[in-house]
């Protein structure tokens, strides 16, 4: 449509000066355009569905980033019963929310640890409440050696069912 009105433009332009000046406020007025309102609403209605979208994103990375937040425990102490064969190791939850023990890992380094989860106690995990504490208790012979060596240094790593797991270590063998 453009490229029309520019042709009858030029076609006006080579007939005389006198044409082109009448009739050139009749060819611009014809041009339609959105209205300054309808153009207004437009731009809000953008605005506003960024907004929103903007906002959904936000919430759902903060809700997904909020529920591990409050998950905060550690590893108290490690002790080895000679008597019944088993290391315990005491887990405190200091956090804001309740804590679910899923798995305990041991190792001779904190990069090399070896899942023992079934030689423990962590059944359907073992839930820590604010401010409390739980044992749990790994036998041996398991997944990782037949007896602990004393003098030895293990590493225990220790994961919740949410938030990242903890490692701490080493902690050296009756």
């Amino acid at each position: 449509m453009l490229i029309l009105r520019s042709y009858v433009l030029n076609k006006h332009s080579q007939n005389g000066n006198r044409e082109v000046q009448s009739n050139l406020p009749k060819i611009l007025k014809s041009e339609r355009a959105i209205s300054p309102i309808l153009a207004t609403l437009l731009l809000i209605v953008i605005a506003v569905s960024a907004i929103v979208v903007t906002y959904a994103w936000v919430m759902t990375f903060m809700g997904a980033q909020s529920g591990t937040a409050g998950t905060l425990f550690q590893i108290q102490n490690v002790y080895w019963d000679t008597g019944t064969n088993t290391t315990k190791i005491d887990i405190q939850n200091y956090g804001t929310s309740i804590v679910k023990i899923v798995a305990v890992y041991v190792g001779v380094s904190s990069q090399n640890t070896l899942d023992v989860t079934l030689y423990t106690n962590l059944e359907e995990g073992v839930t820590i409440d604010v401010d409390d504490f739980e044992t749990v208790t790994l036998d041996w012979p398991n997944a990782f050696d037949t007896m602990w060596e004393s003098g030895e240094k293990y590493y225990f790593k220790v994961a919740a069912q949410s938030g990242s797991p903890i490692t701490q270590g080493p902690y050296t063998a009756d």
